[in-house]
C-alpha cells in the first residue's frame, strides 16, 4: 500500500490521490437516493404481503429481520445496477496511468478522458453498453449485502433511538 502511495504521487502528484473524486460524488446522490427510494418502496410491499397473508388483520405494521435484510438486499442490488456506469467512470479514473500486470488488461493512458462526460461517450463508443458494466457482478455482490446490513441496522437504531426518546 505504500508503494502504491509513493507511486501515485510520483506519476501524478498530489493531486492523483483523488483521481475519481468527481465521479464518486456525483455517483453518491442518486445512489444514495435510489436506495433509500427503493428500500421504501420494497418495506411497504413486504408490509402489504404480511396484510394479505394474514387476511387483512394485521393492523402491526412491522416486519421481521429477515423481511428488512431482504428489503435492503433488493434496495442494494437496485441502487448499484442503475449507478454502476459511474462507477465504471469512477475506476478509470482512478487507475488512469499506473502500470498494470499484462494478465489483468492494458495500461490506461494518462489523459484517457477530458472528464465524465467524455469517458461515459468514449466508453460507450468503444466498448458499447457492456463496458460500462463491467464487473458489475462483483459490484452486486458487495453491495447487496452492504445494503441488507445497512438497512436492518438503521431499522433497528432508529427503532432504539425512538424508544429512548419518547
Amino acid at each position: 500500500m505504500r508503494s502504491t502511495f509513493i507511486d501515485i504521487i510520483k506519476n501524478r502528484g498530489f493531486r492523483g490521490l483523488y483521481a475519481g473524486l468527481s465521479p464518486t460524488l456525483v455517483e453518491i446522490i442518486p445512489y444514495a437516493g435510489l436506495q433509500f427510494g427503493t428500500y421504501d418502496t420494497f418495506k411497504r410491499w413486504a408490509m402489504e404481503w404480511n396484510r394479505y397473508r394474514s387476511g387483512g388483520n394485521v393492523a402491526d405494521r412491522s416486519l421481521s429481520s429477515f423481511q428488512l435484510f431482504i428489503c435492503g438486499l433488493a434496495a442494494g442490488t437496485c441502487a448499484k445496477a442503475i449507478c454502476h456506469p459511474l462507477d465504471v467512470v469512477k475506476k478509470r479514473f482512478q487507475i488512469e496511468g499506473l502500470q498494470r500486470h499484462p494478465r489483468y488488461g492494458a495500461r490506461v493512458e494518462h489523459h484517457a478522458y477530458k472528464n465524465m462526460y467524455d469517458a461515459l461517450l468514449r466508453i460507450l463508443k468503444k466498448e458499447g453498453w457492456a463496458g460500462l458494466y463491467k464487473g458489475i457482478v462483483p459490484s452486486i455482490v458487495k453491495a447487496a449485502p452492504a445494503g441488507a446490513v445497512t438497512f436492518v441496522a438503521y431499522e433497528y437504531t432508529s427503532d432504539w433511538l425512538e424508544s429512548i426518546l419518547t
